[in-house]
């Protein structure tokens, strides 16, 4: 399997979308979470999961912006698990604590449970699926 990746400005983007607005933010913590997305081994379901997880953890650890970056730590690992073929099986209120931030960060286990592979994956646009994402969140904040 062949993974796709998203890049630092990938991030800033996404970041844009949730944020609504350019917010300052530490380019060193910002490039070591996008870059939790490569390690090494295997390109198989466990190394893809733990990649995702670290992502999340990254984002809610490093905070490289003043805001949203438990957001952006969602979106992002939900980005990089579509853009590889995996989408979250329906569960809102475990999407919903880790758009708020989860205090413990988030287990591969765990998350492994909480997703499934796309039946017929076709590659997908990272923008498109970024924005159906923060969409997404908004519409869980609101009914939080």
């Amino acid at each position: 399997m062949v993974l796709r990746y998203f890049t630092v400005q990938d991030a800033l983007w996404a970041h844009f979308q949730i944020a609504k607005k350019v917010q300052d933010f530490d380019y060193k913590t910002l490039e070591q979470a996008v870059n939790a997305q490569y390690v090494l081994g295997d390109n198989g379901i466990d190394n893809l999961v733990a990649r995702a997880a670290n992502i999340y953890n990254l984002f809610c650890s490093t905070q490289p912006f003043p805001s949203y970056n438990s957001q952006l730590g969602f979106v992002l690992m939900a980005a990089f698990l579509k853009i590889n073929g995996y989408d979250f099986v329906e569960q809102a209120e475990k999407q919903e604590s880790l758009v708020t931030g989860s205090p413990n960060g988030l287990d591969a286990t765990q998350l492994k449970g909480w997703i499934q592979p796309v039946q017929g994956h076709e590659p997908v646009n990272f923008p498109s699926t970024v924005k159906g994402l923060v969409k997404s969140i908004n519409g869980l904040q609101k009914t939080a």
